[in-house]
């Protein structure tokens, strides 16, 4: 830490030894600033520090999406104290909270006091010019936390964050630079002309690649210019917890003052509160060395009067004593929001000698009140719910549904600040004489697949701080989990089908007369979430829920089938056993009964009694019925499945195009789904979207039971095709089972459609030509040791455009460039081996001989299932002309080649 110390004053203050380095053009532009960094030497609390804390944070990295977790865990107040976090940070080097500022470039700053510092890599922190630190060779001169200091002061990248000349850092000394600089390329380094025609020439050629704000190694690094000093200046005398950092606290012993009362903390009121008395409560403490007896405080209410000026006295606080002091109470009705400033006026009869802690302010809001059974559609304002939204920025707010109505809703898809938590707090709720107590919700959200870091929490609790510390976190999702339809990186609404209900028991919080309930949303920069139609129940609940079929799948190659279901109680009240029936194909199965007793919010898998199915496809009921007490919400005791049994089996190498009777089964549960047309192709498999106005659904393109349990590598290929309909986009997911449809836990490809295409259309779509088709290579080798390998193209429609397989073709090697040839089959020579390549129409079996020009075989053997193979040969053979005979379905081909070196 005292390396990095020295590193920020000596950058800042232009002492840093390679200043001698900074280009002759630019050293009339180099800039100081007279402003010295030190270790904090008091903490918030008054007491003796080095300003250095070391916290386990259970966990050996750190995502940003986790920023304000991180932080949380070692924070002292940001308006006062200058907080850097040092731990393994893998996505960046450094990042940095900007300040709230008018200026030019973050005037749309977050304003969140609790997030507000600066995060570093543990391998870019301090100078290996002060020891033999641990830090990554390019980063190893402390650069990165002045980098990051820089930005925590107001100052842009020098490029100005977009490759264009034109772009600006909102700085005039420094020239235009057309994106960043890596490494340490030699100087000049031709960039952008200067807009001023009496620039020298070198000026107009060189970008300024030393400046702290670029991208270069630590050793290219040695310069801010004037105007970036300038502009962190104005940032530091200006901006709310900065400007503040000049007269902190922490940069004086403790002690440092004779008379020096605190305000510590306010107890009451809180930023949420519920309506009714309250009493205001703050903690107060002696920061100097003389004894407190006596203060006078005031209680403000802001755009008001003074609420209450009070005169405390018969104290005896030494150094460091606290007491906490009460004021008369106060009346908050439901809906109301004030600001309550508590200043400390005099210490012992004269003034305080430190003003920077006599003045605490908290912003509070009051519930609403609000009863059981409760629905929340939010059709209406949000005038009920608290959000808080600690940055400023995006929060959650009401918004109209493309499908009619409204909901709530968090837009992650366009929320930069990753990590940034939202809050949007429920009424109060007296459930006191409550029998029970479920909270209900829809949930919509896409999940993005190159972000993770979205993720929704319900916490419930009792009072009405909107800390949750105390709270108990009852539901939480994130990444893909969160997700209720299929993943897409295009901006979401919610269809109809999109959505998800969400059950949580509450049994724990009854008999509370002041319950409350938090959606809390951790942005990922994915996409958006929505929440509609919010229940609160609270009498006694017998609701058993089939969750989801865990096994098998929609396709499957064996039968019977042991069917595997997981069930919840989301409930109120215990389930005392419940029972099964299974109806196949409308034929009622024997009732299987199930003993154990199911808690609410208890979740069970159950292995259900084998059923037998019937060659093609098949329709199973599942019907859960808990004993005793009707269930109340029976809609979710049922489940319909339309599973297929492959009966046809083949072994690789195969081929499929669609154009005779297809080996591979169309598996459409909701009846619309995959046919055949025609294409350029002849036939075609094809999954028409665009005229399926039903979202969400899905369709299977699944192969016939593969047997690889005799090659030692496997690959296929697929053609397909597809057109973007924007911005409507169907989800293709490439599966494989390697248990005859058990399920599928492997998966080729899963993307967004238009990720296989270049072509827009807004008319249904056909492929004319080869160049209106990608071929997709897949590896298959994991799989060799399978003779129960399903392949299933899986499909969720969007009502985008029509989307079509062809060619498909499995091959027992994994070469993803493959000899393409013409004819049936082609001798050729590749450095000393001779190969054979087929290409025949259909598998067959292939017999071939290889002898001398005088009639002596060398080679006699018979290839069963050829289709696709290339054959290799090493023979040894002396150099010169052979024959081949090949002898496919009953017609012999003989050909003449060279071998040999």
């Amino acid at each position: 830490m005292n390396s990095q110390i020295k590193v920020l004053n000596n950058d800042f203050q232009r002492l840093n030894a390679d200043a001698s380095q900074t280009p002759a053009v630019f050293q009339p532009v180099a800039g100081s600033m007279s402003i010295e960094f030190v270790l904090a030497k008091q903490d918030p609390f008054g007491n003796d520090t080095n300003g250095i804390v070391r916290v386990n944070g259970g966990k050996p990295e750190w995502q940003l999406y986790e920023d304000a977790e991180l932080k949380g865990k070692s924070y002292w107040p940001a308006e006062q104290y200058f907080n850097i976090w040092v731990t393994n940070f893998p996505e960046y080097l450094g990042y940095t909270q900007f300040p709230v500022s008018n200026q030019l470039g973050i005037e749309d700053s977050p304003q969140d006091r609790l997030t507000d510092g600066i995060i570093v890599h543990y391998r870019a922190f301090g100078s290996i010019d002060d020891g033999a630190f641990n830090l990554e060779t390019q980063y190893n001169k402390g650069r990165t936390l002045t980098h990051e200091v820089g930005h925590f002061f107001g100052l842009r990248h020098i490029w100005g964050d977009n490759t264009s000349c034109s772009a600006t850092d909102y700085v005039n000394d420094t020239p235009p630079q057309n994106g960043s600089t890596l490494n340490c390329p030699p100087h000049p380094a031709p960039e952008c002309p200067t807009p001023d025609p009496n620039d020298p020439p070198e000026t107009k050629a060189a970008k300024m690649f030393q400046n702290y704000l670029d991208y270069t190694d630590d050793r290219c690094m040695n310069i801010f210019t004037v105007g970036q000093v300038n502009r962190m200046i104005a940032v530091l005398n200006a901006s709310p917890r900065r400007v503040s950092l000049l007269t902190s606290p922490g940069a004086s012993p403790p002690g440092t003052f004779s008379l020096d009362l605190g305000i510590l903390s306010v107890q009451t009121p809180t930023t949420l509160e519920c309506g009714g008395t309250h009493t205001p409560t703050i903690t107060i403490r002696n920061f100097g060395t003389t004894t407190v007896t006596q203060a006078n405080i005031e209680l403000k209410i802001i755009n008001g009067s003074v609420f209450q000026t009070k005169s405390v006295v018969g104290l005896s606080l030494g150094y460091l004593q606290q007491t906490d002091i009460t004021f008369n109470g106060y009346s908050s009705s439901p809906i109301d929001s004030k600001v309550y400033q508590f200043k400390i006026l005099n210490v012992n009869g004269v003034d305080d000698e430190n003003a920077g802690n006599n003045i605490f302010s908290v912003a509070t809001q009051t519930a609403a009140q609000a009863s059981t059974p409760y629905l929340e559609t939010f059709e209406s304002t949000l005038s009920d719910w608290n959000v808080v939204n600690p940055d400023g920025l995006r929060t959650w707010n009401q918004t109209s549904l493309g499908s009619g109505g409204n909901a709530i809703l968090i837009e992650n898809y366009n929320y930069e600040i990753e990590g940034a938590l939202d809050k949007i707090v429920s009424p109060v709720f007296d459930v006191s004489s409550a029998t029970g107590l479920l909270l209900k919700f829809k949930l919509a959200h896409a999940h993005a697949s190159s972000y993770d870091g979205d993720a929704l929490a319900v916490y419930a609790f009792t009072g009405c701080s909107d800390d949750l510390a105390n709270a108990t976190r009852v539901f939480f999702e994130e990444g893909a989990d969160l997700g209720t339809t299929a993943s897409s990186s295009n901006y979401f609404i919610p269809s109809e089908g999109d959505w998800q209900i969400k059950s949580i028991p509450l049994n724990d919080f009854l008999g509370s007369n002041s319950f409350r309930f938090a959606f809390v949303s951790r942005n990922g920069y994915g996409n958006n979430i929505y929440i509609d139609e919010v229940e609160l129940v609270g009498e006694t609940i017998v609701n058993l829920s089939i969750q989801k079929v865990i096994e098998p799948s929609l396709a499957v190659c064996e039968s019977p089938i042991t069917p595997k279901i997981e069930v919840a109680n989301l409930g109120t009240t215990a389930i005392n056993g419940f029972t099964i029936k299974v109806t196949l194909n409308g034929i009622d199965k024997p009732v299987q009964a199930i003993s154990e007793i199911l808690n609410p919010a208890d979740v069970m898998e159950v292995a259900l009694n084998p059923v037998g199915l019937l060659s093609g496809s098949n329709e199973v009921v599942i019907l859960v019925t808990p004993n005793g007490t009707p269930d109340s919400a029976p809609s979710d005791n049922t489940i319909i499945m339309s599973i297929t049994l492959i009966n046809n089996s083949v072994t690789i190498p195969v081929r499929e195009n669609f154009d005779e009777v297809s080996s591979w089964s169309f598996v459409n549960p909701s009846g619309n789904g995959w046919t055949k047309a025609p294409t350029n192709f002849m036939q075609s498999a094809v999954l028409n979207s665009y005229d399926n106005t039903n979202l969400g659904e899905e369709a299977w393109l699944v192969s016939p039971r593969l047997d690889l349990s005799n090659a030692i590598e496997a690959s296929m290929f697929a053609d397909f095709g597809y057109a973007y309909n924007f911005p409507n986009d169907e989800f293709i997911t490439v599966a494989v089972s390697d248990n005859c449809g058990k399920t599928f836990d492997y998966t080729l490809l899963s993307q967004q459609a238009s990720n296989l295409t270049d072509i827009l259309s807004a008319s249904p779509w056909v492929p004319t030509t080869e160049e209106d088709w990608i071929k997709k290579y897949f590896n298959l080798n994991d799989f060799t040791v399978s003779d129960k390998v399903l392949v299933a193209i899986q499909v969720i429609n969007n009502n985008g455009n029509n989307l079509y397989v062809d060619n498909i073709e499995f091959f027992e090697n994994d070469d993803p460039n493959p000899p393409v040839i013409a004819e049936p089959f082609r001798i050729y020579t590749v450095a000393s081996e001779t190969r054979i390549t087929f290409n025949l129409e259909e598998s067959q079996t292939v017999q071939l001989q290889i002898a001398s020009i005088m009639g002596s075989e060398i080679i006699n053997v018979t290839n069963e299932n050829t289709l696709n193979q290339t054959l290799t040969f090493q023979t040894g053979v002396l150099p010169g002309i052979y024959i081949f005979k090949i002898l496919i379905g009953g017609k012999l081909y003989v050909e003449k080649q060279f071998m040999g070196n």
